[in-house]
Parts: structure tokens; sequence; C-alpha cells
């Protein structure tokens, strides 16, 4: 009886959703001061800069179609093995940053198991930057990001690990269209499906297992 009543419980509890797992959506007429769990202009988010300090280890950042003007998202938080945060495009969504500074989106420290999918950024100083930090489990899917004043992914000075890039295109950057390693180590980092227009290029140092 006490056997068959312990498995009982260790299955309800193997079957349970991550717990604090959310999906907040981010529309042009949202407003930060909403809760951001509901796809509505009365209910969602209005900047992906709400997300970046905001949503935590499981959570889903659903940004809906349009174009996000001067928003810069720093990560504050990272994901787990078992619950990724994740940006994900909802249709055709572009991040502009107008006045080619600052970054589109901004590491602040350790940042593992992230995603980020289905967006165009441009016109920013960097796409996005790590510099000085480290990441272990990041990817990239159908992103482009052009028009930069600076490099397009800036990882220079930074520990990359485990970074997967798929469906990558990278358009009119002044320096390189990528840059790993440089000072730390970096290694298994897979790119397919990778398209460079009017760019420097990659620079890879210090890093094993590029494919």
């Amino acid at each position: 009886m006490k056997k068959g009543f312990l498995i009982l419980i260790l299955a309800f509890f193997i079957l349970l959703p991550s717990v604090g797992a959310t999906n907040y959506y981010v529309r042009t007429d949202g407003n930060d001061a909403n809760a951001g769990t509901t796809n509505s202009s009365g209910g969602a988010w209005g900047s992906i800069g709400k997300c970046g300090s905001t949503i935590v280890a499981g959570d889903v950042c659903r940004i809906q179609s349009g174009t996000y003007t001067h928003n810069h998202t720093t990560f504050s938080n990272s994901g787990t093995a078992g619950n990724w945060i994740k940006y994900q495009g909802d249709g055709v969504v572009v991040m502009d940053g107008v006045d080619y500074t600052g970054n589109g989106f901004t590491f602040a420290g350790v940042m593992n198991y992230t995603n980020i999918s289905d967006i165009t950024i441009k016109r920013y100083q960097n796409g996005i930057n790590g510099e000085n930090y480290e990441t272990n489990f990041f990817e990239l899917f159908n992103v482009t990001i052009r028009d930069t004043s600076s490099s397009s992914i800036d990882f220079a000075s930074m520990a990359v690990k485990n970074l997967t890039i798929k469906h990558y295109t990278q358009i009119n950057t002044s320096e390189l269209a990528m840059e790993f390693g440089s000072t730390k180590i970096c290694g298994d980092i897979l790119i397919e499906n990778f398209n460079i227009t009017n760019s420097q290029g990659l620079r890879i140092e210090y890093c094993d297992g590029v494919t």
C-alpha cells in the first residue's frame, strides 16, 4: 500500500509543468504597465525590453508583428537546461534602433539557455553584444541583422560554448558580421545557412569545434 502510494506521488510530481513558465506578449499598441500575459492592447507589453528585464527560465516572450523603434533589450536572467528563455517573433517583427547607437540585445552577465527566433534587427551599433561576458547554449534561428554601425554580433572577449546559429542573414555592417573569441576560449559553435552581404566577414579566434 505504502509503495503504491509513493509511486503515485512521484508520478504526480514528474508530470507537473515547469513552475513559473509563462507566455508574455509584446505588441506595438501594448503598454509596459500591463500584465503582459494576454495578446491584446490592454494586456500586452509595449516593449521588448520589458521582456528582457522580467522573464525568467521557462518563459517565452511572444513578440507580435510590427516595428519596434528604439528598443534596447538587456538580458537580465538565464534559462536552464530544461527551461529555456525564448524571444519568439510572431509574424514580421522588426527591431529598429533608428540612430545606429547602442545594441538590439545586450548581455548583462552570464547568459545561458536562451533562444531568439524570427526577428529582424537593424540600425543599431551592434545587433547583439555580449562582450566580456559568457554564454552556454545560445541559439539564433531565422534572424536577420542589418545596417549596423559596428559588428552585427559582438562576442569578442567572451567565453562562448554551445552556440547554434541557423538561417541567419547579415546585410550592411560597418565592421565584422560576427566576432568571436579574441581573448577568451570559445567552442562548439554551429553555423548553418548563413548569408553575409556587404560586410567584412567573420573573426573567430581561440575557438574549438566550429562547424
